[in-house]
């Protein structure tokens, strides 16, 4: 097959009678051909004689095969006038009897029969599979409601990866879970660097925690899940065995050899991250969900972002200090990676590509999201010094040309692109475009505010102390069915 958006094949068999004719056959072969084109949504059609020598085919004389985008396009091929053209030449003694077998090809893992850029919805809980599912998510990833990156929780994994057991029982939907994007092997740095430690014990710990994340989502059915895999901040001649610990425990076990494992980067927009971090928004919000360390050098004084009791709470049995740091974005600078964009992910790639991971993924650090940036710039105009300052201007950090341009480099290294970074549905329309992008990330247009989610709650004054923020949201079915029709079939133009 060249085309990797069909989902379903349609097998239709023959025994023929001692009737029928060579010319009668060939009526019949042309007009199965001839359906792709007439026929919305009947990809690709193969007939032929049987070729088989065993003894189980000696029956059935000539088949057919044909890919369909879905089974609504199977149920408009079966009332077509087409098919109806072919039934009555079939009818009149071409065959002693037919049998008709839809085979519908579950999308993940190595399946090449991929029918759009796929959309995964990060959730927090179990509660939110059934929205996620029900609006159309191809992927449902494991994420920490805290936004600490990384879901650290077993035992939410299992019971997430459960719930996607109850609500998707044809096993076409796929789990992911990451392994931190500082691996909880590392401490930050104050320049945001993990914190040197030998280089086989950060591949140990990887392994065993991605073989770890991996049987958390493991529900005994065999989905070819993913292991997302952070490299923000390692030594660049550290990422390639690191990134091959994680694929080769994975690959050398027998319950998970069939998982892939996607390595995320981060990328920001630095001079917005640079006007926007003193923002007291921005602190308070980067405080509530854990990216600060306490320091008793810090210029942030805890005390001017939360309340006594959230101070009292956050600090007991931790320390006495009331100063802090945030956590900061990487420098690519400092970590002796190239300045220019284009060669900092070509090398990125090149040594993910080289430790034998699937695909790259390309996401924003918590703190550039808590900030409004975000991986995609439609119109924005990043040298405007005001727009850098303001923080309820959204700021891209890469062009659509750039990640195409990236999405092609992957591609042409065998590899995977995923999109991540505050992916709403006017980023995502322009992704879809891209022909070599195969995942996009999303939660927070994929949810909801509690306030819009339960309109009379709120009128009763449920909500009146919580803010509209990232823990405070839920997934709504309605909004992921909405990203989802944005990333349109490949051959619809997408």
């Amino acid at each position: 097959m060249t085309e990797a958006s069909d989902t379903l094949f349609h097998v239709v068999l023959y025994r023929l009678s001692e009737q029928t004719s060579d010319a009668q056959l060939d009526r019949v072969e042309r007009a199965f051909r001839d359906l792709p084109g007439t026929v919305e949504g009947v990809g690709q059609v193969w007939t032929g004689r049987n070729g088989s020598s065993s003894r189980f085919a000696a029956a059935w004389g000539f088949g057919v095969v044909m890919t369909l985008s879905d089974a609504e396009a199977r149920d408009r091929f079966l009332v077509h006038e087409a098919h109806r053209a072919i039934s009555e030449e079939a009818a009149d003694g071409f065959y002693d009897d037919v049998a008709v077998f839809d085979l519908e090809i579950r999308r993940g893992g190595d399946n090449p029969m991929a029918d759009r850029r796929k959309l995964l919805v990060s959730l927090f809980n179990p509660e939110e599979v059934r929205a996620a599912v029900a609006g159309g998510a191809d992927i449902i990833d494991c994420e920490d409601a805290t936004a600490k990156v990384g879901m650290f929780k077993p035992r939410t994994i299992g019971d997430i990866a459960f719930a996607v057991s109850q609500n998707d029982p044809q096993r076409r939907l796929r789990i992911s879970a990451n392994i931190g994007f500082d691996l909880r092997l590392y401490q930050n740095g104050p320049s945001g660097r993990a914190v040197a430690r030998s280089l086989e014990e950060v591949q140990a710990k990887a392994a065993q925690e991605a073989l770890g994340i991996a049987a958390a989502m493991d529900t005994g059915e065999g989905r070819p899940n993913i292991v997302k895999c952070g490299i923000d901040g390692l030594p660049r001649d550290w990422i390639t065995p690191v990134v091959e610990a994680v694929k080769s425990a994975l690959s050398q076990s027998s319950r998970f050899q069939n998982h892939q494992v996607i390595c995320g980067i981060l990328e920001t927009h630095r001079p917005a991250w640079e006007a926007r971090r003193g923002d007291a928004t921005v602190i308070k919000n980067l405080i509530a969900v854990g990216q600060f360390h306490f320091d008793p050098e810090g210029t942030i004084d805890i005390r001017d972002h939360l309340t006594p009791e959230q101070a009292e709470a956050l600090m007991r049995g931790v320390t006495d200090n009331l100063r802090a740091t945030l956590v900061e974005p990487y420098d690519p600078e400092r970590l002796d990676l190239p300045a220019d964009a284009k060669e900092r992910l070509r090398m990125m790639v090149d040594l993910i590509r080289a430790g034998g991971a699937d695909g790259v993924m390309i996401d924003t650090p918590v703190p550039a999201k808590m900030a409004n940036i975000s991986l995609v710039r439609l119109a924005d105009n990043p040298g405007d010094p005001e727009r850098l300052a303001d923080t309820g201007t959204k700021i891209g950090v890469f062009d659509v040309s750039t990640l195409r341009w990236f999405s092609e480099y992957c591609a042409y290294r065998f590899m995977e692109t995923w999109l991540a970074g505050s992916i709403n549905a006017e980023h995502a329309a322009a992704l879809s475009k891209i022909e070599h992008v195969d995942v996009v990330l999303n939660r927070g247009s994929s949810s909801e505010a509690l306030q819009k989610l339960y309109p009379a709650l709120d009128s009763e004054g449920a909500f009146e102390d919580m803010a509209d923020a990232r823990f405070s949201r839920r997934i709504r079915a309605s909004n992921v069915a909405a990203m989802a029709a944005t990333l349109v079939p490949r051959q619809q133009g997408g």
